[in-house]
C-alpha cells in the first residue's frame, strides 16, 4: 500500500508476488498491517513501534531516495491502571505521551501544528516540529485507510524521520545523579477544609 499521495513508488523487475511489486513508499502500510493482524488475533490492546527504511522516487541526481522512519501505533485498549482499574480505549494523548516520552529523553524541543496529511484524519492530525524543522506526523488514521486493512477500532499512529529527529537531538550529556541515602517515606494525610474554600 502507498497510502501519501506525493510519494511515487519504487517498481521491483521481478517481485515475488503481486503484493510485493513496489518497495514500501511509507511506514503507514506496515505498520496498520500488523496492527490488523493483532486485532484479528483478539489481542486487545496494540502497542507497537517499528523502525525501518522507506523508498521512493527522486528527481534529477538522485534517481531514488531511501530514508529511515521510526512508526509508533495504539489500538485498542490501554492496560488499566491499578487493581480496580477499567480499561479505556487509547486516545491520542496515549501516543502523545509515547512521543514525549521519546522526544525528551534527547532533549529536543517540539511542537504540534494542525495539518492535513493522508492517511490522517483532517482535524485530527498534526506535524510534529523542532523549531522550523519538520520531524514526523501524529494523529489518527482515517475509517476510509483503516476499513483498507480490515480494523475497525480507531488506530493512532506517529511517524518520525529518523534523520531529522537525530539533527534535532542536543549534544548535552545527561548528567548523573546521586541516589538518595534514604529510603522514601509515604505519609497518607487527611485534610479538613472550609466548604467555601475553592481548592
Amino acid at each position: 500500500y502507498v497510502l501519501i499521495d506525493d510519494r511515487v513508488p519504487v517498481a521491483l523487475r521481478n517481485p515475488l508476488s503481486s503484493d510485493l511489486a513496489v518497495m514500501r513508499a511509507d511506514m503507514y502500510g506496515s505498520v496498520l498491517t500488523v496492527v490488523a493482524h493483532n486485532l484479528n488475533r483478539r489481542v486487545d490492546s496494540v502497542a507497537v513501534y517499528e523502525l525501518g527504511y522507506t523508498y521512493s522516487k527522486g528527481n534529477g541526481a538522485t534517481p531514488f531516495n531511501e530514508s529511515l522512519h521510526l512508526s509508533l501505533a495504539l489500538s485498542g485498549d490501554a492496560p488499566a491502571s491499578g487493581w480496580e482499574g477499567k480499561p479505556r480505549p487509547y486516545d491520542f494523548f496515549d501516543l502523545k505521551g509515547d512521543l514525549e516520552s521519546l522526544l525528551e529523553s534527547i532533549h529536543v524541543e517540539w511542537s504540534l501544528k494542525l495539518i492535513a496529511h493522508r492517511p490522517l484524519a483532517n482535524e485530527e492530525s498534526f506535524a510534529i516540529m523542532a523549531g522550523e524543522k519538520h520531524l514526523g506526523e501524529i494523529g489518527r488514521v482515517d475509517s476510509k485507510t483503516c476499513a483498507m486493512f480490515d480494523i475497525r477500532n480507531p488506530v493512532w499512529v506517529g511517524v518520525l524521520a529518523v534523520d531529522a529527529l537525530v539533527a534535532s537531538a542536543s549534544e548535552d550529556v545527561p548528567q548523573y545523579a546521586e541516589l538518595p541515602r534514604f529510603p522514601a517515606a509515604y505519609r497518607d494525610l487527611a485534610v479538613l477544609v472550609d466548604a467555601a474554600t475553592p481548592v
